[in-house]
């Protein structure tokens, strides 16, 4: 009888122990999946907003040479030749030196590469330097570049370190240089601005933004030599003899011929996860077009611009993943063990683990996502939607339509019967908006008394009339508040993809425009942009 007891008692014991390892085991890969997933969204995500840092750099630069570029003293030099000019130039150059903290140089040069006005940052004590001292740089690569221009358009040279008297300059200054021609009034070129960008304030603020990432942050050229690495003595190694074995190929070269061909790209293999974004300095659908008038201020680029790019990417070393795998499934055989010896609810407890934390997640999406006050979705989800259905409808050459819609007599109710009134009246209009659309469209709350509905795959732009015209008509009717009818209306602009615009910017602003424009005009009417 004793027997048996022990029997059964080790049965029980070896299945009861085999479920809990296979549960234990199931669900730490299962933790470990969701951690990569997330890893990859995270890494994806702060190299998206390094991206937007590059651009919002490069938009200043662009914006300062184009105000020194149409500087009125300068315009008066090149138009008169008046040399009393040139101090006003040079202490205006010195100001802005001073102000801007970005440049180690500003300079003017004439046709002939003369410097006519030079203005050194000298490490934050900026000054003019004089006559005797001005070189001509006629043999310079960047001259000979942006001599070739016109007015208006501009050189961007590579990232490099700075060479004075034939050596790389130390401390190592990176650098990059902007310049732009600018004419006289009769429209000949008469010089270019150059702008010598200290490239370190770039690289720092993407050190500084890489802190709250899990991975290593490299910054790279096209060539695949390090601009930034955590092992500084890896860096600049395209213009230091010593260091010209140490890039990024030679460490990683599979990944490399994966890196080179994407835009962007997540690697995960026997070497970590390698997030991979690109920002191409050069091309001009990367940088802001100024507009003056009826001129367009455009960036200038040659036909090696789309191979001349850099490489933002973020390495999560093989070792930091395997100490997180084991980290989990030490965690979850150790309940595991524990359940074991204690023989009390092991699968429940697991079960309530993972049902907790998807709960969790779920709410966490509903609560980022839809608005709290209508149930629909909010400006962050309906942004993102909006660019996802731009991307399906560029690949397939579809047709789609946005719609801005903004309540009119919504403030009247809000103000005379109170928030609650409000809200209850903000929920029906959302509802009766929703209603109108398909399963398939995306209507969402952009705040206050504003929403937006998106028409997707559209066979003709009469379907969007259509649609809005019976949410109009919809809205018209009372809506009952406290046995009290209400009367609102609504203004709707209409923008169509691609005829107003090919980026949710664009598509956004001019249905805002046109949905304002039927405010002006008497309100409770819809609108194509024009």
């Amino acid at each position: 009888m004793e027997r048996k007891i022990y029997y059964y008692f080790f049965i029980i014991l070896f299945v009861t122990g085999s479920i809990l390892a296979a549960l234990a085991g199931i669900t730490a890969n299962t933790e470990y999946t969701e951690y990569i997933e997330q890893l990859k969204k995270d890494e994806l995500l702060k190299l998206t907003l390094q991206t937007s840092v590059l651009d919002r750099n490069f938009n200043t630069i662009l914006s300062d040479l184009r105000f020194l570029t149409h500087q009125n003293e300068l315009i008066s030099f090149i138009n008169s030749n008046d040399e009393e000019q040139i101090p006003l130039i040079a202490r205006e150059y010195l100001q802005f030196s001073r102000e801007k903290r970005l440049y180690d140089q500003i300079r003017y040069l004439d046709n002939a590469g003369n410097e006519v006005i030079r203005v050194n940052f000298n490490n934050g004590q900026p000054e003019i330097i004089g006559k005797q001292l001005l070189q001509n740089k006629k043999d310079r690569y960047y001259f000979k570049e942006s001599i070739r221009l016109d007015p208006g358009e501009i050189f961007i040279s590579p990232l490099d370190l700075n060479i004075e008297n034939g050596r790389v300059e130390m401390p190592y200054k990176p650098m990059i240089r902007f310049a732009s021609p600018v004419a006289d009034s009769s429209g000949k070129k008469r010089g270019i601005v150059i702008l010598n960008y200290l490239a370190d304030r770039i690289i720092n603020t993407l050190m500084q933004s890489s802190y709250v990432s899990s991975g290593n942050f490299m910054f790279i050229n096209s060539e695949g030599y390090w601009l930034y690495n955590s092992d500084r003595e890896k860096e600049w190694g395209f213009a230091l003899p010593e260091r010209e074995n140490r890039n990024f190929p030679a460490y990683y070269p599979d990944e490399w011929k994966q890196i080179t061909g994407e835009k962007e790209l997540q690697i995960l293999d026997k070497n970590g996860l390698f997030t991979v974004s690109t920002f191409f300095p050069l091309l001009k659908n990367q940088i802001t077009i100024w507009k003056l008038e009826e001129s367009i201020y455009n960036m200038a680029f040659d036909k090696a611009a789309s191979e001349y790019f850099w490489k933002l990417v973020s390495h999560v070393p093989y070792g930091v993943l395997k100490t997180e795998k084991r980290s989990i499934f030490r965690h979850y055989f150790l309940l595991a063990f524990i359940f074991f010896l204690s023989a009390a609810f092991p699968s429940w407890l697991i079960a309530k683990r993972i049902v907790n934390k998807k709960i969790d997640q779920l709410k966490l999406f509903h609560s980022a996502n839809y608005d709290k006050l209508t149930g629909i979705p909010n400006r962050s989800y309906f942004l993102n939607t909006l660019k996802k259905i731009i991307a399906e409808s560029e690949r397939y050459e579809r047709i789609f339509a946005l719609l801005y819609i903004d309540l009119d007599g919504f403030k009247a109710v809000n103000d005379s019967q109170g928030h609650k009134a409000g809200d209850s009246l903000l929920k029906e209009a959302a509802a009766r908006i929703k209603n109108n659309i398909r399963a398939s469209d995306t209507s969402a709350r952009l705040g206050g008394d504003e929403f937006a509905v998106i028409l997707n795959s559209l066979n003709t732009p009469v379907t969007a009339e259509i649609v809005a015209k019976k949410i109009l008509e919809t809205l018209a009717e009372p809506i009952d508040i406290n046995g009290r009818k209400n009367y609102i209306g609504a203004s709707i602009g209409i923008s169509l993809y691609p005829d107003n615009g090919r980026s949710s910017d664009e598509l956004i602003q001019r249905a805002d425009e046109a949905m304002y424009y039927v405010k002006k005009t008497g309100k409770h009417n819809y609108r194509f942009y024009i």
